[in-house]
């Protein structure tokens, strides 16, 4: 699966609203995909336990200290997508974990197909069991504001950091 063409894309115009984001493996799947920006396409890395309760990927234009990459997204969206698809995302929830590695949930941004009334609850109930289930430590869910809260600090720390846009 290719991956050209990911390396310098911003989190976008209307950011922290709505920013992009890319998936490494789409929900419903066990198959981990990752991105090897020295080979330019994603590779298969392994097995989750779980099936991925949402897409998997991360906010392009951001960095994490915390892993040394980009910040983790899960986005809820009722259409299937495909590795190395890129989508518009709402922000909507940060659920913390202790070790920093915070992970950012949204809800795909389509104008077209508004996902309206999604019901947030059984999303976050699946990804916490599937973080429970390798033994994370998680420090609860904060909302909206702390989501873009966050991917503001991880764009600003991309950029002092003088790293290169995109995974």
């Amino acid at each position: 699966m290719s991956g050209r063409g990911l390396r310098g894309l911003d989190m976008g115009p209307e950011a922290p609203r709505v920013v992009r984001a890319v998936v490494e493996t789409p929900a419903g799947t066990t198959a981990a995909w990752k991105y090897d920006e020295a080979a330019g396409r994603f590779v298969y890395a392994g097995e989750y336990e779980l099936p991925v309760p949402a897409h998997y990927g991360w906010v392009c234009g951001t960095w994490n200290p915390a892993d040394g990459d980009e910040t983790d997204v899960f986005i809820v969206d009722p259409a299937p997508r495909h590795t190395g698809e890129v989508l518009w995302a709402r922000p909507v929830a940060l659920l913390r974990k202790a070790d920093g590695d915070h992970k950012v949930l949204a809800i795909v941004h389509q104008e077209a197909c508004p996902v309206s009334g999604v019901k947030l609850s059984p999303v976050k109930r699946a990804i916490e069991a599937a973080f429970h289930a390798r033994g994370a430590v998680l420090a609860g869910w904060g909302g909206r504001r702390e989501a873009e809260a966050f991917l503001r600090e991880t764009a600003a720390r991309r950029s002092a950091a003088n790293l290169p846009q995109g995974r």
